[in-house]
């Protein structure tokens, strides 16, 4: 057991190790064959590593998309900040990364965008994390556009609302979903059964407990006889100047 557990760690001190130095090849120009641009900014780039980690790359470089025409041709990164998109390519290139909260949501995007449900799965991990008043609502909308299936993300975000609903519709970011009707149905649908269990059971003056805790009809007579002493109920017919029924003063 002693040397298993000792080969495990060798094992995975070699698998960091060599997913540290493909990381590293982020920085190595001279190797690369294939160039991105986000914001204005270069980065180099390796299309075998990009088409053995990740199934978006494989098809543009395989295909007769127009970015995988050229070897060395730069592309272009439309609708990504720089950070994100580093973010993104470190975890193709080292099969992990921490993923900053500042970055989580537009990172599950990018995740999505590229097929690369690792990413996603990370993404999540840390805005579950940053589930709060002020932010429940973005993230919900995230996880409804981009979680991978299965996740309960989304989940968390409706069961936090159902918990805090006063406090977060009351904030100024609840109006983010205003725009996606499904999710506020999604909420009221969470919200209603917590709603039923405040709720006082209905009163049933025609009917009586028995002692042994049925409910059963009261008969008729039992019935005027309560209508006819409940004076402090509807008050005086004479002095009222209303006739008086068993079920109410006639108009």
């Amino acid at each position: 057991r002693g040397r298993s557990e000792q080969g495990r760690g060798w094992y995975y001190a070699l698998n960091a190790e060599a997913l540290s130095d493909f990381t590293s090849l982020l920085a190595d120009a001279s190797s690369s064959d294939v160039s991105f641009v986000v914001e204005g900014r270069t980065h180099r780039a390796h299309r075998c590593i990009l088409t053995a980690r990740c199934e978006a790359f494989r098809v543009m470089f395989n295909s007769s998309m127009r970015e995988g025409k050229k070897p060395g041709e730069h592309i272009v990164v439309r609708e990504a900040s720089h950070d994100a998109f580093m973010c993104m390519l470190r975890f193709i290139y080292g099969g992990d990364v921490v993923v900053p909260q500042e970055l989580a949501v537009e990172l599950l995007g990018l995740a999505d965008r590229y097929l690369l449900e690792g990413l996603k799965l990370l993404c999540g991990l840390t805005l579950a994390r940053m589930i709060s008043v002020e932010l429940v609502t973005r993230i919900l909308c995230a996880a409804d556009c981009h979680d991978m299936t299965g996740s309960q993300l989304k989940q968390q975000c409706l069961d936090y609302i159902a918990e805090n609903y006063h406090t977060v519709v009351g904030h100024p970011n609840f109006t983010e979903l205003e725009t996606s009707p499904h999710l506020l149905t999604e909420i009221a649908r969470a919200v209603a059964p917590r709603v039923d269990e405040t709720r006082q059971p209905p009163r049933h003056p025609e009917r009586r407990e028995t002692i042994d805790g049925r409910i059963e009809p009261m008969r008729p007579i039992k019935r005027l006889r309560q209508v006819i002493h409940a004076d402090d109920e509807w008050g005086d017919p004479a002095s009222s100047g209303e006739t008086c029924t068993p079920w109410g003063p006639l108009a």
